[in-house]
């Protein structure tokens, strides 16, 4: 009976003790265990705010076709359907190189210019073992302009042709309801019209992205550009208020705004109309996403 009980205790001690050795070899492999990375998805719907880029990009072997269009202001009047006559748009292809870098280049009917850009990322917004508040990206455009000057000798030099657009686009998502976006911007144009324009021209963009639903977000974009008035021509801060609607596939957004062009450096350096004069025009951007991945 005692060699009974001391066996059974026995038992109990070796079962104890395995337990605990368990639990530690446990927390031994948890401590030499790194805590992943959680990176933030979604930020924005679509790689476009409305007017702006965003720090969305396309997956590696992503291509996106994206269809952007402006009627004329409301102002113009009856006699021109209240600026539905009018139109300016631009068709572009972006290609992700790598989920990090994406390229593009597009064509727009405004002063029928070729747009090329390259857009990068530097930072992502994560949690866990890699906590980054934020994420950052450049943007880096080119646009050419093709259309025939009636200057002859502006019209022979080629390099003044061309206008360059630096940014740097900052955002960050706040939970599940709101993203917010900052945009430092730096614009040269190596061709001004006049002596009294700039040739440089600094703006900071503010965008905010609301959810309403899961597919649907209201968006807002604001720019704060510098003065660059001339005696002859006045210049306003583009301001945009619109939706996004995105599928599977597809994004859709449709917003109302004040600046006609649709580059970046048209909508920021040349917007000539007032959003609270009621001098704002409708717009949207169509994107369709394809994959190019050859394993898939």
């Amino acid at each position: 009976m005692a060699a009974r009980k001391i066996l059974s205790l026995a038992i109990l001690l070796l079962f104890a003790w395995g337990m605990q050795a368990q639990d530690d070899l446990e927390a031994m492999l948890l401590d030499e265990m790194e805590e992943p990375v959680e990176y933030t998805f979604g930020t924005f719907l679509s790689t476009n705010l409305l007017n702006n880029q965003s720090t969305e990009l396309l997956n590696k072997y992503g291509l996106n076709f994206r269809i952007s269009h402006k009627f004329g202001s409301f102002t113009s009047g009856a006699s021109k359907s209240f600026g539905f006559d009018d139109s300016n748009s631009l068709i572009a292809f972006d290609y992700a190189i790598a989920d990090w870098w994406n390229i593009g280049l597009g064509r727009a009917t405004l002063n029928e210019s070729l747009n090329g850009y390259t857009k990068f990322r530097l930072l992502r917004q994560s949690t866990g073992a890699k906590t980054m508040p934020v994420s950052c990206v450049v943007l880096l455009n080119a646009n050419y302009k093709t259309q025939t000057f009636d200057d002859e000798e502006r019209d022979k030099n080629r390099t003044d042709r061309f206008e360059y657009t630096s940014q740097l686009l900052i955002a960050r998502k706040f939970g599940n309801l709101i993203s917010a976006q900052l945009s430092p911007t730096y614009i040269h144009r190596n061709l001004v019209s006049t002596k009294n324009d700039l040739n440089d021209i600094y703006a900071l963009g503010l965008g905010a992205s609301i959810k309403v639903e899961k597919r649907l977000r209201v968006n807002l974009e604001y720019f704060l550009v510098q003065k660059h008035d001339t005696p002859n021509m006045k210049y306003y801060d583009p301001l945009s208020l619109g939706v996004c609607y995105q599928t599977s596939r597809h994004a859709f957004e449709v917003f109302v705004t004040n600046a006609n062009g649709i580059t970046e450096n048209h909508y920021i350096a040349n917007t000539t109309h007032n959003f609270w004069a009621g001098e704002v025009r409708v717009g949207f951007n169509i994107s369709t996403v394809f994959s190019l991945n050859p394993k898939k």
